[in-house]
């Protein structure tokens, strides 16, 4: 059997947990992933959205970190968003060791990362430090009726003029050769 692939739950506050019970209700999660986040959370969602889920075939790494007393969807929370940080960091380590095959991010709210790390800049960044590489850039991916494409970003988290000066034919090849 193969490792699974991991998908982090993403803010608690956020849109992160319901994507993936209402999938995994659907169906559409398949057999081969976990899930790194908070149980209690997720239990609580699942309640809130009215989804009836077979928790014995959801495998969850529980990282224990949020109750469902601290759940409060829709507001920004810096302990939701410090968790986030915590799921992705955990998942990324275990993809280190080979525990899973990649990581599947849910969105995780900038801003209340930052309340908990004013140094957060976002997923990419955060993963590039944890594997030790300065060299990165995130890439979007999709099938479509004709085939697949990609889509790499020429800057990230950044302003609208610093994104312009980026767009340069060095940096352009510096992101293709990735």
């Amino acid at each position: 059997m193969s490792a699974p692939l991991a998908i982090t739950m993403g803010d608690a506050s956020g849109i992160g947990p319901e994507i993936v019970l209402r999938r995994f209700c659907e169906g559409g999660l398949g057999d081969d992933v976990v899930v790194y986040g908070d149980a209690s959370i997720l239990r609580h969602g699942a309640s809130l959205l009215g989804l009836d889920v077979d928790w014995g075939r959801l495998p969850i790494v529980d990282l224990a970190l949020l109750t469902a007393a601290d759940h409060r969807p829709g507001q920004l929370d810096a302990a939701s968003g410090a968790a986030a940080r915590a799921y992705v960091e955990r998942a990324t380590r275990d993809a280190l060791a080979g525990t899973v095959a990649g990581i599947v991010t849910m969105p995780m709210n900038k801003e209340a990362t930052q309340l908990s790390d004013p140094a957060f800049v976002g997923h990419t960044e955060l993963i590039a430090g944890l594997c030790g590489v300065q060299k990165v850039t995130m890439m979007l991916t999709t099938e479509l009726p004709v085939g697949s494409l990609a889509v790499t970003h020429v800057s990230t988290h950044v302003s609208l003029a610093t994104a312009i000066e980026r767009v340069r034919r060095e940096r352009v090849l510096d992101v293709i050769e990735l």
